[in-house]
């Protein structure tokens, strides 16, 4: 309400009649936008989840909770030197952590976006404040998108470890 009223003050001190129509029109966006948001918000990341699992299921014949199977890195048993194998397995270690680390860190912008999102779509009310809509849009839509770009780049990389692509296995390949 507050910035409705800086835009009414604004557009009337200005004498710009314009002003007081995009201020009505920015407080229907607001409400409506802010059901809207939350609501089309949860749609998409259900829909990015549904298109992570068919992607896990289509390239790597499981389900997500079978990923781990897929990654056992049955080369790295074959490594005579224990030492490489310690680094080895740290690397992994360290690449899972980070891995995990950034979905739970997307989850988490994601909540606070979903709080945000009101104060976001206020700011549709007024002329400075207008960029907010856009930009919360395009955040969200960044995160809910990252969960997939994420699993296409590491089925590709089951793909390139499970040998995609070879014509035979001689040592050239």
């Amino acid at each position: 309400m507050g910035l409705f009223l800086i835009q009414v003050i604004t557009a009337t001190l200005r004498h710009e009649p314009g002003g007081l129509g995009r201020a009505v029109r920015g407080l229907l966006i607001s409400f409506v936008g802010s059901a809207f948001a939350l609501a089309s918000a949860k749609l998409l990341i259900a829909a990015t989840d549904a298109l992570s699992a068919s992607v896990v299921s289509y390239t790597m014949g499981t389900n997500i909770r079978g990923v781990g199977d897929k990654l056992g890195f049955t080369s790295l048993v074959s490594v005579a030197n224990p030492a490489l194998a310690m680094i080895f397995s740290i690397v992994i270690l360290c690449a899972t952590v980070i891995v995990w680390a950034a979905m739970m860190t997307r989850k988490i912008m994601i909540l606070i976006a979903a709080v945000l999102a009101p104060l976001a779509f206020a700011g549709a009310t007024a002329d400075i404040t207008r960029s907010w809509v856009r930009r919360w849009i395009e955040f969200v839509a960044a995160m809910i998108v990252s969960k997939l770009l994420l699993v296409i780049i590491l089925s590709v990389g089951v793909w390139v470890l499970n040998g995609a692509g070879q014509a035979g296995s001689e040592a050239t390949q």
